[in-house]
């Protein structure tokens, strides 16, 4: 007796169950090979950052100089991308630029053509909300200072003030800084 399905016979069935039996033990290879990848990511970036730490503690390189020398090596594959090629791995292998050349800079007269449309542009563009903004944001920027002062204050008069009261000072800044914070994210709301 012939089993058929839709128009699938038993061997057709047959043959489509294999193919996903197949295509399950790919993906569940794939995922392990996929976690087992996080991991060692995890691993290295765990000794990486110990050992910049390390670096940084016994005084043999700044943090500056360590970022410095992350953008250098970044640069050495020829993309500052945040990642380094496979082939670059090793210190000091330089890497043809995967990045197309840069056409030549254009003629004067097109730029200059360019720089009027954009100034024109500009110019037509309306202005009548640009000083209200600006107005806005140094207000904002005013009261946001005069709450740092505030805490500043605060914390002068909380080094001055007994030791028990020290904390309660600093949490009633605090607590008024952000209430400051509040009120003016408040007000910015339209």
């Amino acid at each position: 007796m012939s089993f058929e399905h839709h128009g699938w016979s038993g061997i057709d069935l047959q043959r489509i169950d294999s193919q996903l039996q197949r295509i399950s033990l790919v993906g569940r290879a794939r995922g392990r090979r996929l976690s087992e990848a996080q991991r060692d990511l995890g691993r290295v970036a765990l000794v990486t950052r110990a050992l910049s730490e390390l670096m940084i503690a016994k005084g043999l390189i700044t943090k500056d100089e360590l970022l410095a020398q992350i953008e250098r090596t970044d640069l050495e594959d020829g993309v500052a991308d945040g990642e380094l090629a496979p082939e670059a791995v090793v210190p000091g292998t330089k890497v043809a630029s995967k990045r197309p050349s840069l056409p030549s800079a254009p003629p004067p007269e097109v730029l200059a053509r360019a720089r009027n449309r954009v100034e024109t542009l500009h110019s037509a563009r309306p202005t009548c909300a640009e000083p209200v903004n600006a107005e806005l944001i140094a207000r904002a920027q005013k009261r946001l200072q005069a709450a740092r002062e505030k805490e500043r204050k605060a914390s002068v008069e909380a080094r001055k003030a007994p030791m028990q009261s020290k904390s309660e000072l600093v949490a009633r800044a605090r607590e008024r800084l952000k209430a400051a914070k509040e009120k003016e994210r408040r007000r910015s709301l339209p």
